[in-house]
């Protein structure tokens, strides 16, 4: 029997509660009810489980006074609840066991179980929506629902029918002789390398690339870098090169490339870094590099329906006599680096290109293929110049118009230290001195092959183990005897610590294979989506949101995931899952029918339950042949034509995720008047795809929406009825939508995203309505106050909104309220949880009385504008704990004098990785030793932005480099304004010499970024002594 097999045999009253089961299904039930816990020897994942944690949860809604049940109906539900937790349970315990030793019996006998509980969960659902989710006083709404709900439940009273499920359910599932027999879990052989659930450790900074630039890649980075220097034997390089990286999968070589990027980008006039991946879409790569090259011009690119020939003569426009880097990460084909290299330009202006690849014959031919390409556009010779750099997995060979570089397996040493810095955050830090460590971690390191991803893998699966359990796992890594050793090992350790992970765990990271390769996946977008389809068990006193990240942060901890932050902030925006992981969990996936990819190899499958088309050319009539009732999540990702989904959103009769990314359609917007019909959507987002406007009646029909997101979209106006959405928890609305009157109707939000326009909507109902939304945990949004309507009263109305979201954690607002800050700086309080502030609308005179160590223990990122700030407001921030990314503007002093100790003698800032400031700074020390030439400042700093007033440096004989010597080795990049405000010439090429010299003797060699400001301001070298300065100059 195949998979879904069990959902029409076992359970026909899902589609017809009256007909009898047919003799075939009778015997697949006794068959059910004859298996016992005892005979199941093997694992059973959370994805095997299928919907029995949504399922429990509804069962616990229906037992709610306000759903009038047929008598007997509750103690029924109350009986089948307990017998889906014990089921629940042991498979929960089941999940724990190698999946090698599963035997056929178990694998029919999870599946059976695991459409069953779909098909219970859609019934029960189906109940919800019609009595819960819908008001019969509608025009219309009664009969619509018949006709909708009648599939179900035909046309008999909605609460006789859910009784009649419920008897089908026990049918099903009890008549049991003794549950406690049949699903005891005692005997369950559990995986012997499993202990009890893990907590987050405290170790997340030393993950992935934060740990991998720890150890083994500044021998590599020299190297590259040296490859792709501008001179050979001290003679100028302006000709294009080309250096790719090849290696096996999990060896590091986009951390690599991504390093050398950053270290060397600031050389260049303009820069790329683009991720191309196995199944590319040629067209998205050319405005991937576009966007990169310049954001602000190409924004919008994805919108236009260029074809790749205008696509690359718009690459080449570009980059037409500008000196460029541009990485192309991951090339698997040469067809696609042959079509890629057409849009470079060499142009003889020093550019460089770098590629990176897993397969020899690719990154050999990568030069020679590119000056082909040269030469058939007829301009080899021209002015134009480049470097590319590429990732490929052949050994160093010198070649005529390009280099390889093979990176290499670390060395044992340094395979040690990444090993030991994950476990214990330091390769210093070993807190089981009683145990012969090194003998222990030399048999799992030479099992992990000096393969980073499976060091960090195989390391994060012990972080939260003991000591005595070391000897399990490495008992549990059996080398695989496959063509590619590392690559086998690689995924053996992968797999092992897949299996390791909770049920939820399992589930959540399976969800991920909705996604394509290389993707950056937005943390929150994710978290709803896990919500919606009901993934995330509630547990009392924890928010579903909080308890959605603590799930987030755990795949990350256990090394499963990749964090990806938003630049030079320090904060989390999403992640990235790697090409491996990716590559395990859509095999799992695929094995469970936990996701189908719409793809080449796509086979009908009427039980499919997750949809996902990514960057396809779908044709309308491959739309209307699909059958697949019961899908529940639809993930379409830079599909060209949505235009063809009408005909498949008939189909979705149980549709609780619609998710459309970076969409577009060949009619210029694209119609949603199906989307009614999908009563029991949860989830829709359309995040930068071509919609116009919604349904007028949407918020009449999908009552059981949680999340809208709306954010990129050509969305000016939602309709009224939005503001029925009672249950909704996230609004993001598009840049260009007016907000609403009715915005404070909706009580329920926990994220908004909403931007107020005071010439579209009152600033009075604006505030009034956000002071109503005491839920929320994230606000972006912005206000501006040059309206005469914002006066006092509505700016204390505002403080007071504001100051009543105590639940608030991330709060970003832009726009420009700065002519009176005095209430902000006395009345606003920020609730103490918050850990993003974005304060950038306000200018204060000087630091908020509010800005207190006691008051914010978690804030992570903090953006303010203050005119004046003094040392001690600079001791007061470093004493933030955890703050790692600050950015301070609006400053009137031309200079900030930072204390390097605080009053207590502590090191201030000493989580500070971001920092940004307005003005020119200075490092002092008072009275503790010892001396300040000796003193590293801000430990873990990696990017710093200041300015420097030439003039007053001069005239206070300060030094330029104002203590880059101070700065630690963890210091990547240096962004200095050069402020020539009555400076001649000559002072300010002083200056930046000073700034070149004291980079180059840094022992990190971080990227410096120099920017003239006021060069208009500029005076001859004869009269910068007769020029009186004021404080303002500096401004």
């Amino acid at each position: 029997m195949g998979r879904g097999g069990a959902s029409h045999i076992v359970f026909p009253a899902i589609r017809a509660i009256s007909p009898p089961l047919s003799p075939h299904g009778q015997q697949h039930v006794h068959k059910l009810r004859t298996q016992t816990i005892h005979h199941i020897r093997n694992r059973a994942n959370q994805a095997m489980a299928g919907a029995m944690v949504s399922l429990i949860l509804k069962l616990g809604e229906l037992l709610k006074e306000e759903y009038k049940l047929q008598t007997g109906a509750r103690e029924k539900i109350q009986s089948l609840s307990r017998e889906l937790d014990s089921i629940h349970a042991a498979l929960d315990e089941l999940s724990k066991v190698p999946p090698e030793k599963l035997d056929q019996v178990v694998r029919l006998w999870a599946s059976d179980i695991r459409e069953l509980s779909y098909d219970m969960d859609d019934a029960v659902d189906t109940f919800l929506v019609c009595v819960d989710g819908h008001d019969a006083t509608i025009p219309g709404c009664l009969a619509r629902l018949v006709e909708v709900i009648g599939r179900f439940f035909g046309k008999t009273k909605v609460c006789h029918q859910i009784a009649g499920v419920i008897e089908r359910i026990n049918a099903e599932l009890l008549n049991v002789a003794n549950r406690r027999g049949r699903y005891t879990v005692s005997n369950i052989v559990t995986n012997s390398t499993t202990t009890t659930a893990s907590t987050i450790d405290t170790n997340l900074s030393a993950l992935f690339t934060d740990a991998t630039h720890l150890v083994g890649i500044d021998g590599p980075k020299y190297d590259l870098i040296k490859m792709l220097s501008m001179e050979e034997m001290g003679v100028p390089q302006k000709k294009m090169k080309i250096v790719s990286i090849v290696g096996a999968g999990g060896l590091g070589k986009t951390t690599l490339a991504k390093a050398v990027y950053d270290n060397i980008k600031a050389q260049f006039q303009c820069c790329a870094f683009v991720p191309v991946g196995q199944n590319s879409d040629i067209k998205r790569i050319f405005k991937d590099i576009l966007i990169d090259l310049d954001k602000r011009k190409y924004e919008n690119i994805h919108d236009r329906t260029w074809d790749e020939r205008l696509l690359i003569k718009e690459v080449r426009e570009f980059l037409e006599n500008k000196r460029y880097i541009i990485v192309i990460d991951d090339i698997w084909q040469l067809s696609t680096w042959e079509v890629i290299s057409c849009s470079l330009v060499d142009n003889n202006c020093g550019s460089r290109v770098i590629t990176t690849t897993r397969i020899f014959d690719v990154a050999t031919d990568v030069g020679q293929v590119y000056r082909a390409n040269q030469l058939c556009y007829g301009n080899a010779d021209n002015n134009y110049e480049g470097r590319v750099i590429t990732t490929t997995g052949i050994p160093k060979v010198a070649m005529e118009f390009g280099e390889v570089y093979k990176i290499k397996q670390l060395p044992y040493d340094s395979s040690k230290s990444l090993f030991y810095t994950r476990i214990f955050g330091s390769k210093d830090n070993n807190p089981y001195k009683d145990y012969d460590l090194d003998k222990l971690s030399h048999k799992i390191l030479e099992k992990c092959e000096g393969v980073p991803l499976a060091i960090i893998t195989v390391a994060s699966l012990l972080a939260n183990k003991r000591m005595e359990d070391w000897n399990k796992v490495y008992e549990s890594i059996v080398l695989g005897h496959e063509d590619n050793r590392y690559l086998g090992s690689t995924m053996k350790i992968l797999s092992l610590s897949y299996y390791d992970l909770p049920c939820h765990l399992k589930t959540c990271l399976l969800y991920l294979s909705i996604f394509p390769e290389d993707y950056v996946i937005d943390k929150h977008q994710l978290i709803w989506s896990w919500i919606s389809e009901g993934l995330i068990r509630k547990e009392h006193g924890r928010g579903i949101f909080e308890l959605g990240e603590f799930y987030f942060d755990q795949l990350i901890n256990r090394g499963m995931i990749m964090p990806f932050e938003a630049e030079d902030e320090g904060y989390i925006l999403g992640c990235r899952v790697h090409d491996m992981v990716l590559a395990l969990i859509r095999s799992l996936s695929s094995k469970e029918n936990f996701v189908t990819l719409l793809d080449d190899t796509f086979a009908q499958n009427t039980s499919c339950r997750r949809l996902a088309i990514h960057g396809r050319n779908v044709e309308q009539r491959h739309m209307d042949n699909l059958n697949i009732p019961h899908v529940r999540s639809f993930h379409g990702m830079y599909m060209s034509d949505i235009g063809v989904l009408p005909s498949l959103m008939l189909s979705f009769k149980v549709l609780r995720v619609l998710d459309l990314q970076n969409c577009s359609t060949k009619e210029g917007s694209y119609d949603l008047r199906h989307l009614c019909n999908l009563l029991h959507l949860r989830y829709l987002g359309l995040t930068n795809s071509s919609i116009r406007e919604l349904p007028t009646d949407i918020g009449q029909w999908l009552r059981f929406l949680q999340t809208l997101d709306l954010w990129e979209t050509g969305i000016e106006e939602l309709p009224s009825s939005v503001g029925l959405l009672t249950k909704l928890l996230c609004l993001r609305a598009s840049e260009k939508t007016r907000v609403p009157v009715w915005i404070g109707n909706l009580t329920s939000l926990q994220e908004l995203w909403i931007w107020c326009d005071t010439d579209q909507v009152s600033p009075r109902n604006f505030v009034n309505g956000l002071g109503k939304l005491t839920e929320l945990r994230v606000l972006r949004t912005s206000i501006t106050c040059d309206d005469p309507e914002w006066d006092d009263n509505i700016r204390n109305t505002l403080v007071q909104a504001l100051c009543n979201l105590d639940k608030i954690r991330i709060m970003h607002i832009l726009g420009a309220l700065r002519r009176n800050c005095t209430t902000w700086e006395a009345g606003f309080v920020s609730p103490k949880d918050i850990n993003y502030l974005y304060l950038c609308c306000l200018c204060f005179h000087s630091l908020p009385v509010w800005i207190d160590p006691s008051f914010f223990p978690n804030l992570i990122h903090l953006n303010l504008s203050v005119q004046v700030v003094g040392e001690q407001d600079m001791e007061i921030l470093g004493s933030l704990q955890m703050l790692c990314s600050l950015q301070l503007i609006g400053m009137s002093s031309p200079v900030v004098s930072i204390p390097i100790h605080g009053a207590d003698g502590a090191l201030l800032f000493h989580k500070l990785r971001f920092f940004t400031m307005g003005t020119s700074i200075r490092f002092v020390q008072h009275n503790v030793a010892p001396a300040v030439a000796s003193i590293t400042v801000f430990p873990k700093l990696e990017s710093l932005s200041a300015v420097l007033y030439v003039r007053f440096y001069k005239d206070q004989h300060l030094d330029f480099d104002f203590g880059l010597g101070h700065l630690p080795i963890s210091l990547r990049k240096v962004k200095v304004f050069i402020g020539c405000h009555y400076a001649c010439e000559e002072e300010v090429a002083e200056a930046e010499d000073t700034l070149y010299v004291a980079v180059f003797k840094h022992p990190a060699l971080p990227a410096l970024e120099l920017e003239r400001l006021g060069e208009n301001r500029m005076v001859q070298s004869d009269q910068n002594n007769e020029v009186g300065m004021n404080r303002s100059d500096f401004c």
